[in-house]
């Protein structure tokens, strides 16, 4: 049996019921936005650096600022 060992993180934008962008590719100016993460929303990390690639609990992934995913 394979044991699932990802990383995850907690959407943290430091405003009450804040949002960020989850985009198509790293980096704001990607233009592409594929959804509006919600402060304290749960995210998958599936690949770490200054803008991580995550995996929403809906399955969408995307990339989004390492600033706004912190880990629990």
């Amino acid at each position: 049996t394979q044991t699932e060992s990802a990383q995850v993180c907690t959407v943290t934008t430091g405003i009450h019921n804040g949002t960020v962008n989850l985009r198509a590719c790293p980096g704001a100016a990607c233009g592409s936005v594929l959804d509006i993460l919600t402060e304290g929303e749960s995210l998958d990390i599936l690949t770490a650096g200054l803008y991580v690639n995550v995996k929403t609990e809906d399955g969408l992934t995307g990339w989004l600022n390492s600033k706004y995913c912190k880990g629990k």
